[in-house]
């Protein structure tokens, strides 16, 4: 009976969320180092009507210890914006990096209307409030202290939610499962790649490319699928990455103009990298190493010409990064990087 009782207030809430007019569709709670750009977004679709008296309509959460609300906020006074498909309010609040529930609803003098109540990192039964008696939908995804900051968890046409770049204030425009960069040695050219899971009135990619992390220039572009639910992979070559650390990012591009930036990622030019986690690089004469001190507490390394004349001899390198100032390199060398008496990695390594 309880069961039966539990999947009538989960129906419930759906038919309300489903027929009724806001939502909640996106938030974010979680990230790398210390909490940044914590909020919750509210859409409220056209041609529904819009609220007129936002002071009745509140963003209320639920403390996930006790199912008690423990905070709320009329939509009157968060910061808006407007588009075809309708209006986005975007709530910049803190939120707790464990179970929590946020619901929206009309609460006024007379009467209370629940339009959607979500939860993340399990579910909530809420005891007050508007909520109350109504049992919460789990996102089913969650943020840890491993999420990238600028991420957060967003909601599908479907009510099913992903994890990507925040797009606050603008439609949830495309699900992105993966981006990376690669150097391809043998053609020394980067390839770009990525995959999306869902797409919404995607228009097009523009892939940046920079050499400091910070000012990015356009290089390319790539047609989106504009609609899909479906995955799609896609991939650009940059022939002129030049010859040195370059970082590469997405901006999407939707049919609106609406656009949205993926995480940025760094590309390691020139240099051999070995699966168990070792980088060698060199340039201008010096050679970089860099290594898990875990793995790697001690290297050594001898350096060769292509005759095989010994140019250098180093022993008992240590640090996670470790530079060799031999002297200056010949165009091309042979090195062998070595721990006790095992080779770990050798090759040839132009001197950029």
């Amino acid at each position: 009976m309880v069961h039966i009782l539990i999947r009538v207030f989960v129906l419930i809430c759906l038919c309300k969320i489903l027929c009724g007019q806001g939502v909640i569709s996106e938030f974010h709670y979680d990230n790398e180092g210390g909490d940044q750009g914590e909020f919750v977004e509210v859409f409220w679709p056209i041609p529904d009507s819009q609220p007129t008296n936002l002071v009745d309509y509140r963003i209320i959460l639920y403390n996930g210890a006790d199912s008690m609300t423990n905070g709320d906020r009329g939509l009157q006074g968060i910061l808006s914006t407007c588009d075809s498909s309708g209006c986005y309010y975007v709530w910049e609040t803190s939120l707790q990096n464990e179970l929590e529930g946020i619901a929206l609803a009309y609460a006024g003098e007379t009467d209370t209307t629940l339009y959607d109540f979500v939860s993340y990192e399990g579910t909530i039964l809420a005891l007050d409030g508007p909520a109350e008696g109504v049992l919460s939908m789990d996102v089913e995804v969650e943020e840890g202290s491993d999420t990238p900051v600028g991420y957060s968890l967003q909601r599908r046409n479907d009510s099913t939610w992903f994890a990507g770049p925040q797009t606050r204030g603008v439609v949830n425009p495309i699900e992105l499962s993966y981006f990376d960069a690669v150097y391809r040695h043998q053609a020394q050219v980067v390839e770009v790649v990525w995959e999306t899971l869902s797409e919404n009135n995607n228009a097009f990619f523009e892939v940046e490319r920079s050499q400091d992390g910070y000012s990015f220039e356009t290089i390319g572009r790539v047609w989106g699928a504009g609609e899909s639910q479906y995955k799609i992979s896609y991939n650009y070559i940059d022939r002129n990455p030049g010859r040195w650390w370059p970082y590469y990012r997405l901006k999407q591009v939707g049919f609106d103009d609406g656009f949205m930036y993926s995480h940025v990622v760094k590309v390691e030019m020139g240099g051999v990298e070995s699966s168990e986690g070792l980088y060698v690089y060199c340039h201008g004469g010096n050679l970089l190493l860099r290594a898990n001190n875990r793995l790697f507490p001690q290297l050594g390394i001898c350096i060769y010409d292509l005759q095989g004349k010994l140019l250098f001899h180093k022993n008992q390198l240590s640090g996670t990064t470790k530079v060799v100032n031999s002297h200056i390199l010949p165009e091309i060398i042979v090195y062998v990087v070595y721990s006790g008496n095992e080779i770990i990695q050798s090759g040839k390594l132009a001197n950029f």
